[in-house]
This record gives C-alpha cells, structure tokens and sequence, in this order.
C-alpha cells in the first residue's frame, strides 16, 4: 500500500512539471538590425569609375548576410537602409570578393567585422588562417551590400566602414621619420625652392630664357613638395583624394624633367650654332618650349591615367587583391617612369655633345662665356634631380630603407639647387647685394660690391637674351 502511494506521488510531481513545461511561451529569437546601403529590393552596381544602388531583375538574387558563428542557422534580420553619415572621414570601402584578401561578416549583435588575411607567398589570403587581423564596427559605423561589377560580373559583398581615427605612436625610427621629418624636410624643400623662383622671376637681368626654365622647374618641385604633404595626413581616406594627390605627384615629376630637356636642348642647339645672336626673342621661345612641354606632359599623363583606369583596374579585379590607398596602378606608373627615363637618356646626350662641342673650341666670347655658365648649371641640376628621381623610383618597393632614403634625398634635391642656382653664382649674389644691401650695411659682405664686379656681364653678353625687350 505504502509502495502505491508513493508512485502515485511520483506521477502527479512528473505530471505537474510537464504541465508547468507546456505552460511556457516558445521563446522569440531576437532580431539583428543590419545596415544596408541600398534599399531591400537593390545592389550596388560598380562601373569602374563610380558605383549606383541598381534594381533588382527577376534573375538576379538579393544580398544574403553572412554570419561569423553558425552561418547555417542565421537570426532574423531587420535591414535599416539610411545613408551612412562618418562625422571625420570619408567612408572607406571594401570589397569582399571570392579570391580577396579580405572578408565581412556579421555577428549576432548586428556589428560587422572585417577580417584582413596576411598574403602569402605559398598559399591564398583564405587559407593563411593564422596571420590575419580584424576589426569590429557598429550599426552606425558600416553599410553592407552586394556588389556586382559591371566589366567583369563578379559578384560579392561590398562594404563602406567609418574607419575610425588612428592613435598615432610617436615611439620608433619609422614614427619619427614619417610625421616628423618628412614633412618638416617637405616644408623647408617649399621655402628653398619658392626662394629660387622668386629670385629668378623679380631680378630683371635673370628674367631671360634661362631664368624663366629655371622658374618654372622650381615651381613644378614645390608642387611636388606640397603634394607629399597632403599625402601625409591620415584623414584622407578616400580614394579620390589619394589617387588625386598620387596624379599630381607623377605629373609634376615629368613636367620638371621635361623643362629640363628643353634646358638641355636649348644649350645644346646653341652651342651647335654658327651664330648665336638669335633674332628669335626669349618670349616667344619660352611659349614655343612651353608648347612643347605641356603638350608632351598631357599626352604621356593621359596616357598613364588611361593605363590606370582600364588595364590596372580590371587587372585588379580579376586578381581580386587588395588595394590599400587606391594610388595609380603599376602600368599608370610604368608609363611616367619610362617617359622620364627616356628624357634622362637624352639630357645625357645633350650633356655629352655639348661637352665635346666645347672642348673643341678653341676661342669664345663673353656670350660662350654664358651659355657656359648656363650649361654647367643644366649639368648640375640635371644630376641632382636624376639622383633624386632614382631614390623615388627605388621608394615604390615594399622596403621602409628605400623610403627613408628618399626622403633625405628629396630635401638634398632642393638644398642642391638652392646652392648652384643661388648660393653657387656670383651673377645671382651680386645682383642680390645691389638689389637688396646698400653702402652703408654693417656687414661687409652685404655691401654691393665695386663696380668691376659687373664687366662679366656687360652690354654684349645682354645682347643675346634681352635684344628683343
């Protein structure tokens, strides 16, 4: 009796809990809010040179999100499609392609991590598991979507981040080099070469042909010299800007070698001539020059441009790599050093020619008294900008030495012809103590001197430049 008393116990506590179970609600699984940058029934569609939110066709599927843990049983999603607003910075985008480097998966809270696979040299960014890195970003912070490439067809997830600013460290040689020196070199370059200029374009007797070249090839530097230092700061992340700052750069480069070719040609085609009082006039020289070189620039840096945007962008994607600042492409570069190496060769040409032209004369005037003058300053500064112009080559492979380097070198550049162009000429300083110093200064070597300083640059050595003003 006692054992069946006990048993109906058990049943009715077992009953009683089972009844208690049923009782209880289904719990409701919760809802990650996702941030999609086109509408629900849209995708990105990239045309290479920007990218539109495209209607979805009846064969096309939607974007799918990916889940970082357990992607075979994915949350219920709500998408929230309002623009992506970065308060400091503009959006940075990444592409997460089959073959890339990189990926963008959810988590379950609704953040967005983007994980950076180190590329190896024997395996593919997917299967290099162990060295990778990854970021987090908030609902507020990214937009996902699917992207389809318009040239190619090759679909994926494409992601814009509000990369956040970086903490900069100043601990390490590579820290110091790069925020401290490297712009402090930059701005020092911009004060040297604005004073070469300006010297040579305010001085009267400097404004001839000569003086104008060297005018123009110093400002060509000083905006080679500022834009590095746009390319410096950090907060321009967007691809625009960098590969505006990068065009600029290459540009400027090949504009100053070309100026210095026609430095070279010009000394070279005089020295050749049996008579060098010219009736042609410095002006109208100047805009012939002139006409040549921006007309050469244009063509070989559209030429570059183009290579860029066809060829090394659909490369790009096909490889489905990683680009990191959006800069121009190797073919793009490939054409602006070639056209500056072949300019090299032929300044080298002039250099030599115009070497044996003069060591075989045996008699001169105060005119090839000049124009030789004139030609050891084309040589000098034609060896100090090809020096430079190599260290730059050189710091366009992965190396921070090769960087460093160029970075010494390019204030060099400026302070070597900052030197030869002023410091080096007795023309150019005794013309600045006339125009600037007086009788009575209290340093003697800002007096302007005795007037039998000025024989060497006489009436008859005006002649050839100044005829036609």
């Amino acid at each position: 009796m006692f054992k069946m008393h006990t048993l109906l116990t058990v049943l009715s506590v077992v009953s009683l809990f089972l009844s208690y179970c049923v009782s209880i609600p289904p719990s409701i699984a919760p809802v990650v809010n996702v941030h999609k940058c086109c509408p629900a029934n849209q995708y990105v569609l990239d045309n290479i040179t920007h990218s539109v939110c495209q209607n979805l066709t009846n064969s096309e599927e939607s974007w799918v999100a990916r889940f970082e843990d357990d992607p075979e049983d994915p949350p219920k999603i709500k998408l929230i499609t309002n623009p992506l607003i970065c308060k400091t910075i503009t959006p940075w985008r990444v592409d997460d392609l089959p073959s890339s480097c990189d990926r963008l998966l959810l988590l379950r809270d609704g953040r967005l991590r983007h994980i950076v696979h180190q590329e190896d040299a024997e395996e593919s960014c997917r299967e290099n598991e162990d060295d990778k890195q990854q970021w987090d970003f908030s609902l507020t912070e990214y937009c996902i979507d699917k992207v389809v490439f318009n040239d190619t067809k090759i679909e994926g997830q494409i992601g814009m981040l509000c990369v956040p600013k970086a903490e900069f460290s100043w601990n390490g040689m590579s820290k110091l080099i790069k925020r401290i020196i490297n712009p402090v070199f930059h701005i020092l370059s911009v004060i040297l070469l604005l004073t070469v200029a300006l010297i040579y374009f305010v001085l009267p007797q400097l404004c001839d042909l000569i003086g104008n070249i060297v005018t123009t090839i110093a400002v060509c530097l000083i905006c080679i010299e500022v834009a590095n230092i746009v390319h410096i700061f950090v907060e321009f992340h967007s691809e625009i800007s960098y590969l505006t700052v990068d065009s600029g750069i290459h540009i400027s480069t090949l504009c100053a070698f070309f100026w210095l070719n026609s430095f070279g040609y010009y000394i070279w085609k005089t020295f050749r001539s049996r008579n060098v009082f010219l009736r042609i006039t410095d002006g109208k020289k100047y805009c012939y020059y002139s006409c040549y070189v921006w007309t050469s620039t244009l063509s070989m840096s559209s030429l570059a441009l183009f290579s860029h945007i066809i060829f090394d962008n659909t490369n790009l994607r096909k490889e489905s790599k990683k680009v990191t600042e959006s800069t121009i492409g190797e073919i793009g570069v490939a054409v602006f050093f070639t056209t500056i190496a072949v300019l090299i060769l032929i300044n080298v040409f002039f250099c030599l020619s115009t070497l044996q032209i003069i060591n075989r004369m045996s008699t001169y005037g105060r005119i090839h008294h000049k124009l030789k003058y004139n030609f050891q300053l084309f040589v000098k500064m034609f060896i100090i900008m090809t020096i430079n112009w190599f260290f730059f080559t050189l710091s366009k492979f992965p190396h921070n030495a090769f960087f460093y380097a160029y970075v010494f070198s390019n204030f060099l550049q400026s302070v070597g012809i900052f030197y030869v162009a002023i410091i080096n000429s007795k023309k150019v300083r005794f013309l600045l103590r006339r125009a600037c110093c007086h009788e009575k200064c209290i340093s003697a070597c800002c007096r302007p001197g005795a007037p039998d300083e000025t024989t060497d640059w006489g009436e008859e050595m005006m002649a050839m430049n100044l005829s036609g003003y």
